[in-house]
Order: structure tokens, then sequence, then C-alpha cells
């Protein structure tokens, strides 16, 4: 009787937290992406790495309000967008999110219902 009850309470929390996921955007590593552009071979520059995790950070102050009101196939494929190259960059998912969001017709291929 408790396996069943066990599996359920599993199943449910599994749920809840796949629910939650979608309501925030992913997480991106803006240290190691603002180091690979702080490092040029000049030597590190502590002003492109602060400018960097400013501009950084305000992107995703910005994507935070809009996450919950985009659609969901915006957020996969503007998400997708912004590792493109093993970089990750959330002020290049802002601007994938808001040209998006702008157009009458999204850059993505819908799957057609039949």
């Amino acid at each position: 009787m408790r396996g069943p009850l066990v599996l359920g309470a599993l199943l449910l929390a599994t749920v809840c937290s796949s629910a939650i996921a979608d309501e925030r955007p992913s997480r991106y590593d803006m240290d190691a992406h603002c180091s690979r552009l702080a490092n040029t071979n000049d030597g590190f520059s502590p002003e492109v790495m602060q400018k960097c995790l400013l501009t950084q950070s305000d992107a995703l102050d910005q994507i935070k309000r809009v996450w919950p009101d985009t659609a969901e196939y915006i957020q996969r494929d503007c998400d997708l967008r912004a590792r493109a190259g093993g970089d990750e960059d959330y002020a290049l998912l802002q601007k994938c999110i808001r040209d998006q969001t702008r157009q009458a017709t999204p850059d993505v291929v819908l799957p057609t219902v039949r």
C-alpha cells in the first residue's frame, strides 16, 4: 500500500518541479561568458568584464519580467539560439524574445496539427 503512495508523491513532485522550471528562464553562467569576452590577446580587461556583467544582469532582469508571458515555443527557440556555439548569453536571449514577440509570424517553424 505504501508503494503506490510513495510513487504518487514522487510523480507529483516531478510534475510540480517541471512546472516551476518553465516559469523561469534557464540559468546561464554569466561569469564564464564575460570572462571569455574579457580575455583578449592583450590580456584580461576588467572594464570589459564589468560592462559585460552589467549588460547580462540587466538583460536577465528584463527577461524575468516577460518570461512567464512568453510563448513556450519562443522560450525554447530563443534559449537554443542564446546557447548556440557553446555560449550562454542573456543579452542575446533578451533580443531574441523581444524580436520574436514583436513579429506577426515568429521565426520558429511550428508543427502542423492534422
